[in-house]
């Protein structure tokens, strides 16, 4: 009974809809009712391509506005829609037949006092602008016809009076979260759109809406904060991003087989979600350990049929699994829930009261070798962990936030640490890794607010990224002579690290790796190739350093707001960045030792509100670049920005 209720439901809106956008015609053709208001009650300008005159501004009073279709006898092809912001008589505002265009000046914060209630837009119209319907908050009735090209981010944002209207597909994924902010009750996603994007509805005031079965993509956080209640996800969906869903008002979800990507956060936020029903295998990539310290802040049921594959009993990555075919519980040892995998047994839960726990090395016969993921998570009673001597594995987030964990003594049979497995412990004060560990994982330790001391084994084959980030008051490391690679952001805001010796056979110091850290200066090692984007960035703390001979590439903002003040770069440097050196307002002096390194250039951006933001040059250029008098290459754009002298040449100003 229920799904016929929803079809009908779905019927009815799919008719109503279609309804509207039929009689775009018979709506449009009422303008032969009213007359033409007239043409000097208009201000206008011409378009640069000629092409005809864009309508600026309203200067009448009347309640019905017929913008005519040739202004002087040239066409009206673009319309200021959002000067009619601030019309407080204007209701009813009919836009010809041959306007292509709907475009809007800078917006301010001023509240949008206008008294529109129905705008009727012409077929011919191709584009319209950013926040185009802003404020209109007595807008009731609008047509978007399907002949529509490109539509601007927000632009039903503060429409509080506009709840039901036909949207055409280039609504949906072209990267502007068109619908973000409006308050459109019941929307019915046309066929043919594959992408729902990011922030596609954020903050609209969805409460029903019907997907296509074109549909394969939702988007980063594309339902944010709807207070949509039931979703009936299409066969043909592939991937569900994170936060998808986030602060919605659902219950339960049914996961269709064809999904085939999806993160343990794409339901984050939803309070009241009490399961999700996957109709197919394990989605790959549920948990996403690039944001490894991303955690969901509930765990709702995932209910499987007992085929599935891919899924683990009785938890999947911390979730709880329950089958929908099956009254199998959960097996549970002591104070601990556990399942068995290749090698043995893991632990996938803890069912007791705290303090000074001890992990048994076997359960029914079979050795203890891995914690799961979120074992012990947010518990915060924990104050010691005995592991045994057969655990080999400890999962993401196994400690994640066990805030009253105080010590941590590995055994030596482990070999990998997973992905802020003991991030947010900041009782921990010390950490001895020891030998054997191969894999440390992302943000493995990082939040850490009381670690202090830190010594990491030789012999680690896979760092992760942004191990010790944000470790605040760590500033005893040994790091293991074998290192090659300072990984991304390892000591990232470490802002207690005063010292650091860095290895003899170091290659590459990563993305970050020392970014904002307390150190003052730093010897490099002979054999370092790669110093990454943004590795020194700091707060002008760094006043020297030494650049090795065997140095090859200096990163984007590598040096960002440091204090030194000169620099002297080897004749084996291949690349750097136009902003590698960028807020270096004490650097004075730049010396290259060989012919000019490639000069890469910092992408342009928009700064949101359309301009570019110009990366051809640093913020800085009072410093002098020195070269060899037979040096090749030290020509073209960034170059000729530069003071440039011979190498013996600053002694020669020091005579004089």
């Amino acid at each position: 009974m229920k799904k016929i209720i929803s079809f009908l439901l779905v019927f009815t809106m799919l008719f109503t809809l279609c309804a509207c956008n039929e009689g775009e015609n018979e709506e449009t053709s009422q303008i032969e009712s009213y007359p033409e208001t007239p043409s000097e009650d208009f201000r206008y300008y011409d378009l640069e391509d000629g092409s005809g005159v864009c309508v600026m501004y309203y200067y009448g009073g009347d309640e019905v506005v017929v913008i005519p279709a040739e202004i002087d006898g040239k066409s009206v092809k673009d319309v200021r829609i959002s000067s009619f912001r601030y019309n407080e008589k204007l209701k009813t505002l009919y836009i010809p037949e041959g306007v292509t265009a709907l475009s809007v000046s800078v917006i301010d914060d001023q509240a949008a006092t206008t008294t529109v209630e129905k705008i009727v837009l012409p077929s011919t119209l191709k584009t319209i602008d950013n926040s185009a319907f802003k404020g209109f908050a007595k807008l009731r009735e609008i047509n978007l016809p399907d002949t529509l090209e490109k539509v601007g981010g927000s632009i039903f944002e503060g429409c509080v009076s506009l709840t039901d209207t036909y949207l055409p597909k280039s609504c949906f994924g072209n990267g502007y979260a068109s619908l973000s902010g409006c308050s459109i009750e019941n929307v019915v996603v046309p066929e043919g759109v594959t992408l729902l994007d990011y922030s596609e509805f954020s903050n609209a005031g969805i409460k029903s809406i019907v997907l296509p079965s074109t549909l394969k993509e939702i988007g980063y956080a594309a339902f944010y904060k709807c207070p949509i209640e039931e979703i009936v996800l299409p066969d043909g969906l592939e991937k569900i991003d994170r936060r998808a869903f986030y602060g919605t008002n659902l219950k339960e979800v049914v996961i269709p087989a064809s999904v085939k990507e999806m993160s343990d956060m794409s339901f984050d936020g939803v309070e009241g979600l009490e399961r999700l029903i996957f109709l197919g295998d394990a989605p790959q990539n549920f948990t996403d350990w690039e944001y490894a310290y991303d955690e969901p802040d509930k765990f709702y049921e995932i209910h499987i049929s007992n085929s599935a594959e891919g899924f683990s009993f009785p938890r999947w990555n911390g979730f709880p699994v329950r089958y929908t075919d099956s009254d199998e519980m959960p097996h549970i040892s002591g104070d601990f829930e556990y399942f068995e995998n290749e090698k043995g047994i893991t632990v996938s839960g803890y069912l007791g009261k705290g303090g000074d726990i001890v992990i048994p090395e076997s359960i029914n016969g079979k050795a203890v070798t891995e914690i799961g993921i979120r074992a012990f998570g947010g518990n915060e009673a924990v104050k010691t962990v005995k592991f045994p001597e057969t655990l080999e594995t400890i999962c993401n987030r196994a400690f994640m936030a066990c805030i009253g964990l105080e010590k941590l003594e590995l055994p030596s049979s482990v070999r990998n640490i997973g992905s802020a497995s003991f991030a947010s412990c900041n009782a921990l004060t010390e950490l001895n890794i020891p030998q054997g560990v191969e894999t440390v994982g992302n943000d493995a330790f990082a939040f850490n607010d009381g670690l202090v001391k830190v010594v990491l084994p030789e012999g680690v084959k896979n760092w992760g990224g942004h191990i010790f980030q944000n470790c605040k008051v760590l500033c005893d490391i040994t790091l293991p002579a074998d290192m090659k690679v300072l990984p991304e952001g390892m000591f990232f805001a470490n802002y207690s690290l005063e010292r650091l010796e860095l290895p003899a056979g170091l290659e590459e110091i990563g993305r970050s790796a020392l970014r904002s850290t307390k150190l003052s200066e730093i010897t490099l090692p002979e054999g370092l190739k790669i110093i990454g984007d943004y590795a020194f960035e700091s707060d002008g703390r760094i006043k020297s350093i030494n650049i090795p001979e065997t140095l090859e590439y200096v990163g984007e903002e590598a040096f960002e707001s440091t204090s030194i003040t000169e620099i002297t770069f080897p004749a084996g440097l291949k690349t750097i960045w136009t902003w590698s050196f960028n807020c270096c307002y004490n650097l004075e002096k730049i010396t290259f030792l060989g012919d000019a390194p490639e000069v890469k250039m910092t992408s342009e951006e928009e700064d949101g509100y359309g301009y570019s933001i110009d990366y051809s040059f640093p913020n800085n250029t009072d410093f002098v670049v020195y070269i060899n008098e037979n040096a090749q290459g030290f020509e073209g754009d960034f170059w000729n920005r530069c003071e440039i002298k011979y190498i013996g040449e600053e002694n020669e100003d020091t005579l004089e």
